[in-house]
C-alpha cells in the first residue's frame, strides 16, 4: 500500500512545501545579512562588517544541517518558524537599508545582529 500526499503529511511532521518556506526564509535571511555585510565592508566598518560574517557562517551552517536533516526526517512544526523568519526578513531589509544610507549605522548593526541572533536561535531549535 501507497502513502497518499495526506498520510505522508501526517508521517513527515509538515508538508513539503512548509519545509521549503522555512529553508527559502532563512536563505533570504543570509541573503539580508550578506547585503548588511557589504554596506559595511563599503563603508570600511571592517569589525562591524566581520560581526555579521562570523553570524552569517553559523547560519550557513545550519542551513546546511537542515538541508540534511530535510532530506531525512526533519520533524516538527515550520508554521510557528515562518511568520518568524518573515518578520525576521522584513526588519534585516529595512536595517540593511539604513546602514546603506548610513543612518545610525552603529545602533543598525546593533539590530542586525540582535535579530540575526533570534533567527539562528530559531533554526537551531528546528
Amino acid at each position: 500500500m501507497t502513502a497518499s500526499p495526506s498520510d505522508e503529511r501526517r508521517i513527515v511532521g509538515f508538508a513539503p512545501e512548509d519545509k521549503e518556506a522555512v529553508l527559502e526564509a532563512l536563505i533570504n535571511t543570509r541573503r539580508h545579512a550578506q547585503h548588511a555585510e557589504i554596506s559595511l565592508r563599503f563603508q570600511s566598518r571592517t569589525a562591524e562588517a566581520d560581526q555579521i560574517a562570523a553570524w552569517n557562517a553559523k547560519l550557513s551552517e545550519e542551513i546546511d544541517v537542515l538541508v540534511d536533516r530535510m532530506m531525512d526526517d526533519w520533524l516538527g512544526s515550520a508554521g510557528g518558524i515562518v511568520p518568524r523568519l518573515t518578520l525576521a526578513n522584513i526588519q534585516l531589509e529595512g536595517a540593511a537599508a539604513e546602514i546603506k544610507r548610513r543612518v545610525a549605522v552603529t545602533q543598525q548593526v546593533v539590530d542586525v545582529i540582535g535579530i540575526l541572533d533570534g533567527v539562528l536561535a530559531a533554526a537551531v531549535m528546528l
